[in-house]
């Protein structure tokens, strides 16, 4: 076992000052959580305003398929009903394809697909970004939960830039 006194320390001269090290900023996973704190008091606060179910935006964490990283989805009103229909005509055209198999029978190719299409949502998207606009403009405490957000979300870019360079900002 080596000891050493603390004389030997006192007698080594330190030439050098000793280099302060300090750190500002925060985590990406801390301001990842406050960037969502605050998407999320923006849409509480938009929802409180909306008169039409299908402007009305709502966030959930899903897992897509094929993938074991869940994501946050934020969607519209129409945009999930449009998923929920699409899904239903979906079950019922593999049912359908199941009976035909089960029978023996030919499928019926022209069932293949729903009536959900992303054209279809396109001009729903126009009317829901002239809504939200009005909506933003005519309310402060909306207002001010928007510029929150994109301070928050100019901050975690930064600070993303930063440690990892240049990428896709969100």
């Amino acid at each position: 076992m080596l000891t050493i006194s603390a004389t030997a320390f006192s007698a080594v001269q330190i030439d050098s000052e000793l280099e302060e090290v300090i750190i500002h900023g925060k985590q990406l996973d801390v301001l990842r959580r406050e960037l969502i704190k605050a998407e999320d008091q923006f849409f509480d606060r938009y929802n409180e305003l909306v008169k039409k179910q299908e402007y009305e935006v709502h966030c959930a964490v899903e897992q897509p398929i094929g993938s074991r990283v869940p994501r946050r989805y934020c969607r519209t009103g129409y945009e999930q009903n449009a998923l929920s229909q699409a899904g239903r005509e979906a079950a019922l055209m593999m049912q359908g394809f199941l009976n035909d198999l089960r029978m023996q029978a030919p499928h019926n190719v022209s069932e293949t697909t729903t009536s959900v299409s992303p054209n279809s949502l396109d001009g729903k998207r126009e009317e829901f970004k002239k809504y939200m606009k009005e909506t933003v403009t005519h309310d402060e405490t909306l207002l001010r939960a928007l510029v929150n957000h994109a301070r928050l979300m100019d901050r975690y870019n930064t600070v993303y830039r930063e440690k990892f360079g240049a990428r896709e900002e969100k």
